[in-house]
């Protein structure tokens, strides 16, 4: 099998866009965030975590996600170690 080499001259400039583009929205989501704090302003109640009538419901949308993000991460263990590779080039 022949080792197919990497073009760093197409490579950087596309990940130096992407890692831009990233920063965009992330910028873009934390201004967003930023202005939901400012508009609910200091009296802004959450639902109350401490509250035991909403502590079942919060533990069982704990572990959804706890599962969702372990399953991922299986996932995407698995694509690396068996990912679709190309050959004969």
């Amino acid at each position: 099998m022949s080792a197919v080499a990497l073009n760093l001259n197409h490579y950087a400039p596309k990940k130096s866009v992407v890692e831009s583009m990233l920063d965009v929205a992330l910028l873009l989501a934390n201004a967003s965030l930023l202005m939901v704090v400012i508009e609910q302003g200091p009296g802004f109640n959450s639902e109350g975590l401490n509250d035991v009538g909403n502590q079942s419901n919060l533990n069982i949308q704990s572990n959804v996600g706890t599962g969702l993000v372990f399953f991922t991460v299986i996932f995407n263990t698995f694509i690396t170690a068996f990912g679709v590779q190309k050959t004969g080039l």
